[in-house]
């Protein structure tokens, strides 16, 4: 893995021919840490599954059916968080329920637990999983978010994702890493709209049949969507637990996220 500071992202972009505006390209570029995996964990450390690493006095309110995913130690990330939007101390766990009895993927709210202890825990004791080292990076936005429909792309959205290729190829990503914060690398759809539309609708309803009254509803639907896309940010994104080949987005708020209100994020798993 390598790291992928903001002027060889945006010399990847200068790289190629835009009827788009190139600026707002630029300007479009969000700063991801990318998760690898680098061997044996130490106790307290960031890492991906194993057993959760948590204090002696601890007990974790989680069922049978709940898979521990990661660990994150924010004392590890702080030095690649640019945008300071993380705790810079603590420890996070994460959990997701498995399939549902009809092989379909876990779909409440209720079913993704992150836990938060604001310090971060050290300890001789032994420990499993996979270690997390950390690269900084950066993305584009991912189709049909709202992010990319502002640069009217046109004909340039292949150029779009050769340079998002070209970011990938320097970093040692592709579309199946785990990142924090970032543009969302989305498979199929923009990851947060089914929670924003819910939000939407208990905020104004559903759309009316009227078309004057759709007029005046959809004007608040799109101005709404629009502020819900940029009050939140990306948490984490990386592949599930499951046998099939299937990316979980976890999303939250910037105000629970500073108010290190874990509990509020959501989230959305989508096939590749």
């Amino acid at each position: 893995m390598a790291s992928v500071p903001l002027d060889a992202a945006t010399d990847c972009i200068r790289h190629y021919s835009w009827k788009a505006d190139i600026q707002s390209v630029i300007q479009a570029l969000k700063p991801t840490i990318v998760l690898s995996e680098a061997g044996q964990p130490k106790f307290g450390q960031s890492k991906f599954r194993g057993l959760p690493d948590i204090p002696d006095n601890m007990i974790l309110d989680i069922g049978r059916e709940d898979n521990f995913l990661f660990q994150l130690n924010f004392s590890e990330i702080a030095p690649f968080d640019s945008q300071s939007l993380l705790p810079t101390e603590g420890m996070l766990y994460a959990f997701l329920k498995g399939l549902q009895s009809n092989g379909a993927y876990p779909d409440a709210k209720e079913d993704l637990k992150l836990i938060y202890i604001p310090e971060s825990i050290q300890s001789n004791r032994s420990t499993d999983g996979k270690r997390m080292s950390f690269e900084i990076s950066h993305t584009l936005p991912g189709y049909k978010s709202s992010e990319y429909e502002k640069l009217n792309l046109g004909e340039d959205f292949d150029t779009l994702q050769k340079v998002a290729r070209s970011i990938q190829e320097i970093d040692g990503s592709d579309d199946y890493s785990s990142n924090l914060l970032g543009h969302p690398q989305q498979t199929q759809y923009n990851p947060w709209f089914y929670h924003f539309r819910q939000n939407i609708w208990k905020l104004h309803g559903r759309a009316p049949s009227d078309p004057e009254k759709y007029k005046v509803w959809n004007e608040k639907y799109d101005s709404e969507m629009k502020t819900l896309n940029d009050s939140h940010v990306l948490l984490y994104q990386g592949a599930t637990p499951f046998k099939s080949l299937a990316i979980l987005y976890i999303g939250i708020s910037k105000e629970d996220l500073e108010n290190r209100n874990f509990s509020a994020a959501f989230y959305d798993i989508q096939s590749t």
